[in-house]
Protein backbone atom coordinates (compact mmCIF):
# COMPACT_ATOMS: atom_id res chain seq x y z
CA UNK A 1 0.00 0.00 0.00
CA UNK A 2 1.28 3.67 -1.13
CA UNK A 3 -0.31 6.33 0.93
CA UNK A 4 -0.23 9.80 0.34
CA UNK A 5 -1.52 12.44 3.06
CA UNK A 6 -0.40 15.60 5.02
CA UNK A 7 1.76 13.06 7.68
CA UNK A 8 3.59 11.59 4.89
CA UNK A 9 2.76 8.49 6.03
CA UNK A 10 5.19 5.29 5.25
CA UNK A 11 3.39 1.96 5.08
CA UNK A 12 5.39 -1.71 4.47
CA UNK A 13 4.49 -4.53 2.27
CA UNK A 14 2.20 -7.15 4.42
CA UNK A 15 1.36 -10.81 3.48
CA UNK A 16 -0.96 -13.10 4.23
CA UNK A 17 -1.74 -16.90 3.28
CA UNK A 18 -5.06 -18.15 1.91
CA UNK A 19 -6.69 -21.34 1.07
CA UNK A 20 -10.12 -20.69 0.29
CA UNK A 21 -12.41 -18.16 -1.29
CA UNK A 22 -12.97 -16.27 2.30
CA UNK A 23 -12.10 -12.69 2.27
CA UNK A 24 -8.87 -12.47 4.40
CA UNK A 25 -7.33 -8.99 6.22
CA UNK A 26 -3.91 -8.51 4.45
CA UNK A 27 -3.52 -4.80 5.82
CA UNK A 28 -5.23 -2.06 7.94
CA UNK A 29 -3.91 1.44 8.15
CA UNK A 30 -5.20 4.05 11.01
CA UNK A 31 -6.60 7.19 9.59
CA UNK A 32 -6.01 10.14 11.72
CA UNK A 33 -9.02 12.94 12.82
CA UNK A 34 -9.15 15.25 10.22
CA UNK A 35 -7.25 13.87 7.93
CA UNK A 36 -7.85 13.49 3.91
CA UNK A 37 -5.74 11.57 1.12
CA UNK A 38 -5.15 9.09 -1.58
CA UNK A 39 -4.18 5.89 -0.97
CA UNK A 40 -2.72 3.22 -3.82
CA UNK A 41 -2.76 -0.48 -2.86
CA UNK A 42 -0.86 -2.71 -4.73
CA UNK A 43 -1.58 -6.68 -4.53
CA UNK A 44 0.10 -9.97 -6.00
CA UNK A 45 -1.54 -13.06 -4.84
CA UNK A 46 0.22 -16.30 -6.46
CA UNK A 47 -1.09 -20.07 -6.15
CA UNK A 48 1.85 -21.43 -4.81
CA UNK A 49 1.57 -24.70 -6.96
CA UNK A 50 1.51 -23.56 -10.97
CA UNK A 51 2.29 -19.68 -10.03
CA UNK A 52 -1.00 -18.33 -11.22
CA UNK A 53 -1.41 -14.89 -9.87
CA UNK A 54 -4.02 -12.27 -8.62
CA UNK A 55 -2.09 -8.62 -9.52
CA UNK A 56 -3.34 -5.34 -9.37
CA UNK A 57 -3.09 -1.81 -8.35
CA UNK A 58 -6.23 0.34 -7.18
CA UNK A 59 -6.69 3.80 -5.94
CA UNK A 60 -8.92 5.39 -3.21
CA UNK A 61 -9.79 8.94 -2.12
CA UNK A 62 -10.05 9.17 1.49
CA UNK A 63 -11.53 11.92 3.81
CA UNK A 64 -11.67 11.86 7.83
CA UNK A 65 -13.92 14.47 8.98
CA UNK A 66 -16.24 15.24 12.16
CA UNK A 67 -14.91 11.18 13.35
CA UNK A 68 -16.75 9.97 9.87
CA UNK A 69 -13.96 8.22 7.55
CA UNK A 70 -15.18 7.84 3.75
CA UNK A 71 -13.52 6.17 1.50
CA UNK A 72 -14.30 7.00 -2.41
CA UNK A 73 -14.83 4.22 -4.88
CA UNK A 74 -12.01 2.04 -6.33
CA UNK A 75 -10.32 3.48 -9.07
CA UNK A 76 -8.07 0.64 -11.46
CA UNK A 77 -4.50 1.53 -11.83
CA UNK A 78 -4.08 -1.43 -13.04
CA UNK A 79 -6.92 -3.35 -13.17
CA UNK A 80 -7.49 -5.86 -11.31
CA UNK A 81 -6.61 -9.89 -13.64
CA UNK A 82 -7.17 -13.06 -12.06
CA UNK A 83 -5.13 -16.04 -13.93
CA UNK A 84 -7.63 -18.77 -14.79
CA UNK A 85 -6.25 -21.38 -12.38
CA UNK A 86 -7.22 -18.60 -9.38
CA UNK A 87 -10.53 -16.96 -11.21
CA UNK A 88 -12.39 -15.60 -8.80
CA UNK A 89 -9.14 -14.50 -6.79
CA UNK A 90 -9.72 -10.23 -5.91
CA UNK A 91 -9.08 -8.24 -3.24
CA UNK A 92 -10.55 -4.67 -2.16
CA UNK A 93 -10.83 -1.97 1.03
CA UNK A 94 -13.34 -0.84 2.81
CA UNK A 95 -13.40 1.33 6.03
CA UNK A 96 -13.84 -0.56 9.75
CA UNK A 97 -14.14 1.85 12.31
CA UNK A 98 -11.05 4.43 12.16
CA UNK A 99 -9.27 1.83 9.31
CA UNK A 100 -9.36 1.37 6.26
CA UNK A 101 -9.03 -2.81 6.05
CA UNK A 102 -7.49 -4.26 2.58
CA UNK A 103 -9.20 -8.09 2.02
CA UNK A 104 -8.14 -10.29 0.09
CA UNK A 105 -9.98 -14.01 -1.58
CA UNK A 106 -8.13 -16.51 -2.67
CA UNK A 107 -10.22 -19.53 -4.54
CA UNK A 108 -11.57 -22.88 -2.99
CA UNK A 109 -8.79 -25.20 -2.54
CA UNK A 110 -6.34 -23.63 -4.00
CA UNK A 111 -3.07 -22.43 -1.15
CA UNK A 112 -2.16 -18.30 -2.27
CA UNK A 113 0.18 -16.84 -1.00
CA UNK A 114 -0.68 -12.81 -1.03
CA UNK A 115 1.23 -9.76 -0.23
CA UNK A 116 -0.08 -6.09 -0.62
CA UNK A 117 1.93 -2.44 0.13
CA UNK A 118 -0.57 0.55 0.98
Amino acid sequence: MAIINRNATDHFTKTVNTTDATATQIDAITIGADESGIITIKVVGFDKVDGAAVTGIVGYRYVKTAGTLTLGSAIAIEPIVADTAVSGGTFAASVVSNNIVVKVTGKASVNMTWASMI
